[in-house]
């Protein structure tokens, strides 16, 4: 998150880096995984708990209708609640 709580921004390995104004952010939920079945296996690959346990899903978009989900796989799962509460706020 940028120092002034309107932005989180994160790079993946090999890939571009992407930013989410926080304004548009919806909800934030605990666990969640993704539908796709390929991004759902690569993720479990990495983790080495309970995916659902350590995982956030970010909603967000310019209305309720289209909606975007944001996964985020944390360490561990009170990382994932203490982002959940800290995003929250």
């Amino acid at each position: 998150v940028d120092e002034y709580g309107f932005f989180i921004y994160w790079k993946s390995e090999g890939r571009e880096g992407q930013v989410l104004e926080l304004c548009q952010v919806n909800d934030i939920r605990l666990g969640g995984v993704p539908k796709e079945p390929r991004l759902l296996y690569e993720l479990q690959l990495r983790t080495t708990g309970v995916l659902e346990d350590c995982s956030l899903t970010i909603c967000s978009g310019y209305d309720m209708v289209n909606i975007n989900y944001t996964h985020i796989v944390c360490p561990d799962d009170q990382t994932a609640k203490d982002w959940q509460q800290w995003l929250r706020q």
